[in-house]
Protein backbone atom coordinates (compact mmCIF):
# COMPACT_ATOMS: atom_id res chain seq x y z
CA UNK A 1 0.00 0.00 0.00
CA UNK A 2 1.17 3.06 -0.27
CA UNK A 3 2.17 5.48 2.04
CA UNK A 4 1.39 9.45 1.97
CA UNK A 5 5.31 10.26 1.10
CA UNK A 6 4.92 7.37 -1.59
CA UNK A 7 2.02 8.84 -2.91
CA UNK A 8 3.09 12.47 -3.10
CA UNK A 9 6.30 11.52 -5.38
CA UNK A 10 4.53 9.50 -7.53
CA UNK A 11 2.00 12.50 -8.12
CA UNK A 12 4.34 14.66 -8.98
CA UNK A 13 6.25 12.53 -11.67
CA UNK A 14 2.69 12.01 -13.41
CA UNK A 15 1.85 15.66 -13.34
CA UNK A 16 5.33 16.96 -14.46
CA UNK A 17 5.82 13.72 -16.79
CA UNK A 18 8.07 10.79 -16.35
CA UNK A 19 10.50 12.02 -19.00
CA UNK A 20 10.97 14.69 -16.35
CA UNK A 21 10.98 12.74 -13.25
CA UNK A 22 10.67 9.06 -13.67
CA UNK A 23 9.10 6.86 -11.68
CA UNK A 24 10.33 6.32 -8.55
CA UNK A 25 11.29 2.63 -7.87
CA UNK A 26 9.46 0.04 -7.43
CA UNK A 27 9.95 -0.48 -3.98
CA UNK A 28 8.22 2.90 -3.92
CA UNK A 29 5.58 1.55 -5.11
CA UNK A 30 5.00 -0.52 -2.45
CA UNK A 31 6.06 -3.55 -4.98
CA UNK A 32 3.15 -3.43 -6.72
CA UNK A 33 4.77 -2.57 -9.98
CA UNK A 34 7.76 -4.02 -11.21
CA UNK A 35 10.58 -1.42 -12.42
CA UNK A 36 11.16 -3.38 -15.89
CA UNK A 37 7.35 -3.70 -16.49
CA UNK A 38 6.50 -1.83 -19.96
CA UNK A 39 3.11 -1.16 -18.16
CA UNK A 40 4.91 0.49 -15.08
CA UNK A 41 3.18 4.11 -16.02
CA UNK A 42 -0.14 2.98 -16.51
CA UNK A 43 -0.33 0.95 -13.27
CA UNK A 44 1.32 3.86 -11.85
CA UNK A 45 -1.49 5.51 -12.64
CA UNK A 46 -4.21 3.02 -11.51
CA UNK A 47 -2.48 2.74 -8.35
CA UNK A 48 -2.69 5.94 -7.58
CA UNK A 49 -6.31 6.50 -8.52
CA UNK A 50 -7.55 3.12 -6.69
CA UNK A 51 -5.99 4.98 -4.05
CA UNK A 52 -7.70 8.18 -3.83
CA UNK A 53 -11.14 6.03 -3.93
CA UNK A 54 -10.19 4.79 -0.18
CA UNK A 55 -7.75 7.69 1.56
CA UNK A 56 -9.31 10.38 3.40
CA UNK A 57 -8.06 13.19 2.02
CA UNK A 58 -6.39 15.80 4.73
CA UNK A 59 -8.26 18.37 6.87
CA UNK A 60 -7.48 22.04 5.32
CA UNK A 61 -5.94 23.97 8.07
CA UNK A 62 -7.90 27.12 7.63
CA UNK A 63 -7.01 30.25 9.99
CA UNK A 64 -8.91 31.55 12.24
CA UNK A 65 -10.36 34.88 10.76
CA UNK A 66 -10.59 37.58 13.15
CA UNK A 67 -13.93 38.79 14.18
CA UNK A 68 -15.67 41.43 12.18
CA UNK A 69 -16.71 43.15 15.19
CA UNK A 70 -15.69 42.34 18.54
CA UNK A 71 -18.49 42.58 21.43
CA UNK A 72 -17.02 39.96 24.49
CA UNK A 73 -20.56 40.75 26.43
CA UNK A 74 -22.32 37.60 27.06
CA UNK A 75 -26.17 37.27 25.97
CA UNK A 76 -29.14 36.91 28.61
CA UNK A 77 -30.79 33.69 29.39
CA UNK A 78 -32.85 32.03 26.76
CA UNK A 79 -35.82 32.75 29.57
CA UNK A 80 -35.45 36.40 28.94
CA UNK A 81 -35.79 37.10 25.03
CA UNK A 82 -40.02 36.89 25.35
CA UNK A 83 -39.97 38.87 28.37
CA UNK A 84 -37.89 41.61 26.27
CA UNK A 85 -40.49 41.35 23.64
CA UNK A 86 -43.27 41.91 25.24
CA UNK A 87 -41.98 44.78 27.61
CA UNK A 88 -39.87 46.59 24.87
CA UNK A 89 -41.30 44.85 21.15
CA UNK A 90 -43.90 46.87 18.87
CA UNK A 91 -46.06 49.44 19.41
CA UNK A 92 -46.89 48.49 23.23
CA UNK A 93 -43.59 48.87 23.70
CA UNK A 94 -42.31 51.85 25.57
CA UNK A 95 -38.54 52.67 25.05
CA UNK A 96 -37.79 55.55 27.01
CA UNK A 97 -40.04 54.65 30.30
CA UNK A 98 -38.50 53.51 33.63
CA UNK A 99 -39.10 50.09 32.95
CA UNK A 100 -37.09 50.64 29.63
CA UNK A 101 -34.39 53.00 31.19
CA UNK A 102 -34.09 50.04 33.93
CA UNK A 103 -33.40 47.54 31.77
CA UNK A 104 -30.97 49.40 30.05
CA UNK A 105 -29.11 49.91 32.73
CA UNK A 106 -29.32 46.32 33.73
CA UNK A 107 -27.51 45.25 30.89
CA UNK A 108 -24.97 47.94 31.08
CA UNK A 109 -24.06 46.53 34.80
CA UNK A 110 -24.17 43.07 33.51
CA UNK A 111 -22.31 43.71 30.36
CA UNK A 112 -25.05 41.79 28.57
CA UNK A 113 -26.19 42.29 24.80
CA UNK A 114 -29.42 41.50 22.78
CA UNK A 115 -29.62 38.48 21.23
CA UNK A 116 -28.72 39.33 17.04
CA UNK A 117 -32.28 38.27 15.94
CA UNK A 118 -34.07 40.92 18.45
CA UNK A 119 -32.26 43.53 17.50
CA UNK A 120 -34.80 44.76 14.32
CA UNK A 121 -37.44 43.56 16.71
CA UNK A 122 -36.57 45.94 19.84
CA UNK A 123 -35.28 48.41 17.08
CA UNK A 124 -36.85 51.70 19.04
CA UNK A 125 -35.30 50.17 22.22
CA UNK A 126 -31.95 49.41 20.31
CA UNK A 127 -32.01 53.43 19.10
CA UNK A 128 -32.57 54.72 22.43
CA UNK A 129 -30.16 52.65 24.24
CA UNK A 130 -27.46 51.61 22.36
CA UNK A 131 -24.35 52.67 24.30
CA UNK A 132 -25.13 50.80 26.86
CA UNK A 133 -26.05 47.70 25.06
CA UNK A 134 -22.96 46.49 23.82
CA UNK A 135 -20.82 47.56 20.41
CA UNK A 136 -23.35 45.34 18.05
CA UNK A 137 -25.75 47.19 19.26
CA UNK A 138 -24.24 50.39 18.74
CA UNK A 139 -22.80 49.28 15.31
CA UNK A 140 -26.55 47.89 14.40
CA UNK A 141 -28.13 50.96 15.24
CA UNK A 142 -25.80 53.13 13.50
CA UNK A 143 -25.66 51.14 10.22
CA UNK A 144 -30.15 51.11 10.35
CA UNK A 145 -29.69 54.76 11.03
CA UNK A 146 -27.40 55.48 7.34
CA UNK A 147 -24.62 56.98 9.18
CA UNK A 148 -21.21 55.37 9.52
CA UNK A 149 -21.22 54.95 13.09
CA UNK A 150 -20.02 51.69 14.26
CA UNK A 151 -18.83 49.83 17.29
CA UNK A 152 -15.40 50.14 16.59
CA UNK A 153 -15.66 53.58 18.71
CA UNK A 154 -17.37 51.99 21.29
CA UNK A 155 -15.94 51.46 24.79
CA UNK A 156 -17.55 50.19 27.53
CA UNK A 157 -17.31 52.41 30.70
CA UNK A 158 -14.68 50.36 32.71
CA UNK A 159 -12.75 50.34 29.28
CA UNK A 160 -12.21 54.54 28.95
CA UNK A 161 -9.18 55.72 30.18
CA UNK A 162 -6.51 58.39 29.49
CA UNK A 163 -5.54 56.49 25.86
CA UNK A 164 -9.25 56.38 24.58
CA UNK A 165 -11.34 58.58 26.22
CA UNK A 166 -11.46 60.95 23.07
CA UNK A 167 -12.70 58.26 20.89
CA UNK A 168 -15.40 57.58 23.18
CA UNK A 169 -19.42 59.41 23.18
CA UNK A 170 -20.11 62.79 24.97
CA UNK A 171 -22.21 60.74 28.00
CA UNK A 172 -18.83 58.57 28.30
CA UNK A 173 -16.14 61.61 27.88
CA UNK A 174 -18.61 63.24 30.36
CA UNK A 175 -18.43 60.11 33.13
CA UNK A 176 -14.42 59.47 32.17
CA UNK A 177 -13.98 62.83 33.30
CA UNK A 178 -15.87 63.52 36.69
CA UNK A 179 -14.47 60.29 37.57
CA UNK A 180 -11.11 61.52 37.35
CA UNK A 181 -12.07 64.73 38.53
CA UNK A 182 -12.19 62.82 42.10
CA UNK A 183 -8.34 61.55 42.01
CA UNK A 184 -6.98 64.26 39.88
CA UNK A 185 -8.81 67.59 39.72
CA UNK A 186 -5.84 69.33 37.80
CA UNK A 187 -5.57 66.68 35.28
CA UNK A 188 -9.08 66.20 34.50
CA UNK A 189 -9.74 69.65 33.57
CA UNK A 190 -6.22 69.53 31.48
CA UNK A 191 -7.84 66.89 29.19
CA UNK A 192 -10.78 68.73 28.66
CA UNK A 193 -8.60 71.99 27.70
CA UNK A 194 -6.44 70.19 25.43
CA UNK A 195 -9.22 68.85 22.96
CA UNK A 196 -12.52 71.79 24.04
CA UNK A 197 -12.27 73.84 21.20
CA UNK A 198 -12.84 70.38 18.89
CA UNK A 199 -15.71 69.48 19.91
CA UNK A 200 -19.74 69.98 19.36
CA UNK A 201 -21.43 72.45 21.63
CA UNK A 202 -23.31 69.06 23.27
CA UNK A 203 -19.62 67.58 23.72
CA UNK A 204 -18.67 70.68 25.60
CA UNK A 205 -21.52 71.13 27.54
CA UNK A 206 -20.97 67.46 28.70
CA UNK A 207 -17.60 68.53 29.25
CA UNK A 208 -18.50 71.09 31.61
CA UNK A 209 -21.03 68.98 33.49
CA UNK A 210 -18.11 66.66 34.30
CA UNK A 211 -15.94 69.19 35.67
CA UNK A 212 -19.23 70.61 38.03
CA UNK A 213 -17.58 67.46 40.26
CA UNK A 214 -15.24 69.09 42.69
CA UNK A 215 -15.54 72.61 41.40
CA UNK A 216 -12.56 74.70 42.39
CA UNK A 217 -10.79 78.12 42.46
CA UNK A 218 -7.72 76.36 40.02
CA UNK A 219 -10.65 75.83 37.64
CA UNK A 220 -11.58 79.86 37.32
CA UNK A 221 -9.05 80.53 35.01
CA UNK A 222 -10.45 78.08 32.18
CA UNK A 223 -14.31 79.19 33.33
CA UNK A 224 -13.75 82.60 32.56
CA UNK A 225 -11.65 81.83 28.73
CA UNK A 226 -15.40 79.99 27.58
CA UNK A 227 -17.00 83.77 28.81
CA UNK A 228 -16.44 84.41 24.68
CA UNK A 229 -17.47 80.27 23.46
CA UNK A 230 -19.73 80.48 20.27
CA UNK A 231 -23.01 78.65 22.12
CA UNK A 232 -25.08 80.32 24.21
CA UNK A 233 -25.44 76.85 26.06
CA UNK A 234 -21.62 76.79 26.77
CA UNK A 235 -21.62 80.16 28.11
CA UNK A 236 -24.49 79.51 30.01
CA UNK A 237 -23.14 76.56 31.59
CA UNK A 238 -19.60 77.76 32.58
CA UNK A 239 -21.41 80.89 34.36
CA UNK A 240 -23.30 78.42 36.00
CA UNK A 241 -20.11 76.88 36.97
CA UNK A 242 -17.98 80.15 37.78
CA UNK A 243 -21.42 81.21 40.33
CA UNK A 244 -20.48 78.12 41.98
CA UNK A 245 -17.37 79.47 43.06
CA UNK A 246 -16.95 80.98 46.24
CA UNK A 247 -15.77 85.08 45.85
CA UNK A 248 -16.41 85.24 42.28
CA UNK A 249 -18.73 88.10 40.74
CA UNK A 250 -21.54 86.56 40.12
CA UNK A 251 -21.68 84.81 43.37
CA UNK A 252 -20.94 87.64 45.16
CA UNK A 253 -24.09 89.18 42.67
CA UNK A 254 -26.14 86.26 43.61
CA UNK A 255 -26.07 86.18 47.36
CA UNK A 256 -26.84 89.93 47.24
CA UNK A 257 -29.51 89.06 45.31
CA UNK A 258 -30.91 86.50 47.28
CA UNK A 259 -30.12 88.42 50.61
CA UNK A 260 -32.30 91.30 49.13
CA UNK A 261 -35.42 89.15 48.72
CA UNK A 262 -35.56 87.54 52.34
CA UNK A 263 -37.65 89.63 54.64
CA UNK A 264 -36.76 89.10 58.28
CA UNK A 265 -39.22 89.77 61.06
CA UNK A 266 -40.23 88.48 64.38
CA UNK A 267 -43.28 86.75 65.89
CA UNK A 268 -44.38 86.12 69.69
CA UNK A 269 -44.43 88.38 72.62
CA UNK A 270 -42.83 86.14 75.52
CA UNK A 271 -40.97 84.28 73.32
CA UNK A 272 -39.42 86.19 70.13
CA UNK A 273 -38.80 84.13 67.29
CA UNK A 274 -37.45 85.06 64.09
CA UNK A 275 -39.04 84.40 60.99
CA UNK A 276 -38.43 84.44 57.18
CA UNK A 277 -40.56 85.58 54.43
CA UNK A 278 -39.60 85.17 50.51
CA UNK A 279 -40.43 88.29 48.30
CA UNK A 280 -41.05 87.37 44.79
CA UNK A 281 -40.23 90.06 41.56
CA UNK A 282 -43.71 91.01 40.51
CA UNK A 283 -42.64 89.28 36.73
CA UNK A 284 -42.59 86.18 38.65
CA UNK A 285 -45.76 83.95 38.16
CA UNK A 286 -47.55 81.86 41.01
CA UNK A 287 -46.38 78.55 38.72
CA UNK A 288 -42.54 79.64 38.76
CA UNK A 289 -42.25 80.72 42.01
CA UNK A 290 -40.47 77.66 43.44
CA UNK A 291 -37.70 77.24 40.20
CA UNK A 292 -36.98 81.26 40.40
CA UNK A 293 -36.68 80.17 44.72
CA UNK A 294 -33.99 77.09 43.57
CA UNK A 295 -32.05 79.31 41.12
CA UNK A 296 -31.70 82.29 42.90
CA UNK A 297 -32.10 81.18 46.76
CA UNK A 298 -30.47 77.95 46.32
CA UNK A 299 -27.28 79.48 44.69
CA UNK A 300 -26.05 81.11 47.63
CA UNK A 301 -23.82 78.88 50.33
CA UNK A 302 -26.34 79.00 53.49
CA UNK A 303 -23.29 80.28 55.73
CA UNK A 304 -23.36 83.23 53.11
CA UNK A 305 -27.16 83.96 53.61
CA UNK A 306 -27.55 83.29 57.60
CA UNK A 307 -24.22 85.69 57.77
CA UNK A 308 -26.12 88.44 55.79
CA UNK A 309 -29.06 88.20 57.71
CA UNK A 310 -26.98 88.12 60.99
CA UNK A 311 -28.61 84.72 61.98
CA UNK A 312 -27.48 81.15 62.42
CA UNK A 313 -27.39 78.65 59.78
CA UNK A 314 -30.57 76.44 62.28
CA UNK A 315 -31.64 79.93 63.28
CA UNK A 316 -32.47 80.58 59.15
CA UNK A 317 -34.01 77.59 58.56
CA UNK A 318 -36.02 77.26 61.61
CA UNK A 319 -37.40 80.72 60.75
CA UNK A 320 -37.82 79.82 57.14
CA UNK A 321 -40.61 76.84 58.49
CA UNK A 322 -43.74 78.95 57.65
CA UNK A 323 -42.34 79.63 54.18
CA UNK A 324 -42.88 76.47 52.23
CA UNK A 325 -41.20 77.57 48.94
CA UNK A 326 -37.97 79.33 51.15
CA UNK A 327 -38.08 75.69 53.04
CA UNK A 328 -37.37 73.89 49.57
CA UNK A 329 -35.32 76.25 48.50
CA UNK A 330 -32.83 75.96 51.43
CA UNK A 331 -33.33 72.24 51.36
CA UNK A 332 -31.67 72.08 47.98
CA UNK A 333 -28.91 74.27 49.01
CA UNK A 334 -28.52 71.74 51.49
CA UNK A 335 -28.46 68.90 49.80
CA UNK A 336 -25.75 70.54 47.80
CA UNK A 337 -23.57 71.19 50.34
CA UNK A 338 -24.65 67.61 52.12
CA UNK A 339 -25.90 69.12 55.00
CA UNK A 340 -28.20 65.75 55.42
CA UNK A 341 -29.34 66.72 59.07
CA UNK A 342 -30.18 70.12 58.24
CA UNK A 343 -31.87 68.67 55.00
CA UNK A 344 -33.70 65.88 56.83
CA UNK A 345 -34.87 69.11 59.59
CA UNK A 346 -36.61 71.02 56.53
CA UNK A 347 -37.92 68.22 54.85
CA UNK A 348 -39.77 66.87 57.97
CA UNK A 349 -40.79 70.89 58.77
CA UNK A 350 -42.11 71.53 55.83
CA UNK A 351 -40.38 70.91 52.73
CA UNK A 352 -41.73 67.42 52.44
CA UNK A 353 -41.58 67.80 48.64
CA UNK A 354 -38.16 69.33 48.27
CA UNK A 355 -36.42 66.38 46.62
CA UNK A 356 -38.77 67.17 43.56
CA UNK A 357 -36.61 70.54 43.28
CA UNK A 358 -33.33 68.96 43.70
CA UNK A 359 -34.43 66.19 40.86
CA UNK A 360 -35.60 68.99 38.84
CA UNK A 361 -32.52 70.91 39.37
CA UNK A 362 -30.22 68.58 38.14
CA UNK A 363 -28.65 67.74 41.20
CA UNK A 364 -28.67 63.86 41.31
CA UNK A 365 -27.92 63.52 38.09
CA UNK A 366 -24.61 60.94 37.68
CA UNK A 367 -24.87 60.93 41.40
CA UNK A 368 -22.72 58.21 43.25
CA UNK A 369 -24.32 55.50 45.08
CA UNK A 370 -23.19 56.78 48.42
CA UNK A 371 -24.83 60.39 47.80
CA UNK A 372 -27.87 58.77 46.35
CA UNK A 373 -28.38 56.64 49.91
CA UNK A 374 -27.56 59.96 52.07
CA UNK A 375 -29.39 61.95 50.08
CA UNK A 376 -32.64 59.67 50.05
CA UNK A 377 -32.65 58.67 53.71
CA UNK A 378 -32.95 62.42 54.76
CA UNK A 379 -35.04 63.56 51.92
CA UNK A 380 -37.46 61.08 51.16
CA UNK A 381 -40.17 60.90 53.94
CA UNK A 382 -43.42 59.08 52.17
CA UNK A 383 -45.01 58.64 55.60
CA UNK A 384 -45.39 62.62 55.34
CA UNK A 385 -46.43 61.98 51.21
CA UNK A 386 -50.50 63.15 50.74
CA UNK A 387 -50.13 60.82 47.25
CA UNK A 388 -47.74 58.90 45.73
CA UNK A 389 -45.85 61.37 43.45
CA UNK A 390 -45.34 58.96 39.96
CA UNK A 391 -44.49 61.19 37.63
CA UNK A 392 -41.75 62.58 40.54
CA UNK A 393 -40.36 59.37 41.30
CA UNK A 394 -39.75 58.61 37.50
CA UNK A 395 -37.58 61.64 36.97
CA UNK A 396 -35.69 60.29 40.30
CA UNK A 397 -35.03 57.29 38.71
CA UNK A 398 -34.38 58.97 35.60
CA UNK A 399 -31.65 61.20 37.28
CA UNK A 400 -29.96 58.29 39.42
CA UNK A 401 -30.20 55.46 36.61
CA UNK A 402 -30.34 52.79 39.88
CA UNK A 403 -32.23 51.10 41.93
CA UNK A 404 -32.99 53.26 45.42
CA UNK A 405 -31.67 51.74 48.55
CA UNK A 406 -33.83 49.16 50.86
CA UNK A 407 -35.13 51.70 53.56
CA UNK A 408 -36.32 54.16 50.95
CA UNK A 409 -38.57 51.83 49.17
CA UNK A 410 -39.40 50.02 52.52
CA UNK A 411 -40.55 53.22 53.64
CA UNK A 412 -42.28 53.61 50.18
CA UNK A 413 -44.27 50.31 50.78
CA UNK A 414 -45.29 50.66 54.51
CA UNK A 415 -46.76 54.71 53.47
CA UNK A 416 -50.02 55.86 53.80
CA UNK A 417 -50.10 56.96 50.15
CA UNK A 418 -48.72 53.72 48.83
CA UNK A 419 -51.49 52.39 50.52
CA UNK A 420 -54.26 54.32 49.41
CA UNK A 421 -53.02 54.39 45.60
CA UNK A 422 -54.02 50.61 46.45
CA UNK A 423 -56.57 50.73 47.07
CA UNK A 424 -57.86 53.00 44.77
CA UNK A 425 -56.36 50.72 41.80
CA UNK A 426 -58.39 47.93 43.29
CA UNK A 427 -61.27 49.65 42.41
CA UNK A 428 -60.02 50.48 39.58
CA UNK A 429 -59.76 54.40 40.48
CA UNK A 430 -56.09 55.78 39.81
CA UNK A 431 -55.79 56.54 36.36
CA UNK A 432 -51.88 56.74 37.24
CA UNK A 433 -51.51 53.28 38.87
CA UNK A 434 -49.91 51.38 36.10
CA UNK A 435 -47.26 54.52 35.62
CA UNK A 436 -46.49 54.01 39.56
CA UNK A 437 -46.33 50.25 39.71
CA UNK A 438 -43.57 50.37 37.02
CA UNK A 439 -41.31 53.52 38.55
CA UNK A 440 -41.64 50.95 41.83
CA UNK A 441 -40.46 48.41 39.33
CA UNK A 442 -37.56 49.95 38.00
CA UNK A 443 -36.83 52.18 41.53
CA UNK A 444 -37.20 48.67 43.48
CA UNK A 445 -33.44 46.64 44.60
CA UNK A 446 -33.27 42.72 43.85
CA UNK A 447 -33.96 42.14 47.22
CA UNK A 448 -36.89 43.87 47.50
CA UNK A 449 -38.47 42.68 44.30
CA UNK A 450 -40.67 39.68 45.86
CA UNK A 451 -41.83 42.22 48.52
CA UNK A 452 -42.97 44.32 45.75
CA UNK A 453 -44.28 41.32 43.66
CA UNK A 454 -46.40 40.22 46.96
CA UNK A 455 -47.94 43.73 46.92
CA UNK A 456 -48.82 44.08 43.12
CA UNK A 457 -50.23 40.19 42.92
CA UNK A 458 -54.03 41.14 44.07
CA UNK A 459 -54.41 43.93 42.22
CA UNK A 460 -55.96 44.10 38.22
CA UNK A 461 -53.50 42.67 35.99
CA UNK A 462 -54.44 45.29 33.07
CA UNK A 463 -52.23 47.88 36.15
CA UNK A 464 -49.45 45.31 37.07
CA UNK A 465 -48.74 43.58 33.77
CA UNK A 466 -46.08 45.76 32.58
CA UNK A 467 -44.74 46.03 36.60
CA UNK A 468 -44.40 41.81 37.09
CA UNK A 469 -42.91 41.23 33.88
CA UNK A 470 -40.47 43.60 34.17
CA UNK A 471 -39.21 42.49 37.39
CA UNK A 472 -39.28 38.94 35.88
CA UNK A 473 -36.58 40.55 33.01
CA UNK A 474 -34.15 41.84 35.61
CA UNK A 475 -34.25 38.91 37.71
CA UNK A 476 -33.00 37.20 34.87
CA UNK A 477 -30.80 39.80 34.15
CA UNK A 478 -29.01 39.96 37.66
CA UNK A 479 -28.96 36.36 37.67
CA UNK A 480 -26.62 36.43 34.19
Amino acid sequence: MLDDAAAEALTRSLMLGTARRPLPPGAGLGGAVAADDPRAVLKAVALLGQRGRFARPRLAQVPAAAPILADPRARPPAAARPLFLSLLAGKSGHAADPVALAIADAMARRRLKLHPFDLPRLEAFVRAHAPKLGASAVTWAGRHAGTEETGRGFFDAEAVDETNWQQAGPAQKSAFIRSLRGAAPDRARDLVAAIYAAEPAATRVALLQGLAAGLSEADRPFLDGLSGDRAPTVREAAEALLARLPGSARSQQRLQEAIGRLKLGHTGLLKRRATLRLEFPATVKEWQRESWAVATIAAAGLDDLAGGLRLTVDAMAAAAEGDEILAVALAVRAAREERFDLLSRLARGGAAQAWIASVQASDLAEADAGFVARWSAAALHPELWPDLPAGGLARLHEAIRAPLPEPAVRAILASAAWRSLAAAAQRQEAPLAEQAFTVLAALTPAPLRRALQAELAPLPPTLTARALTAIALLDHLDAA
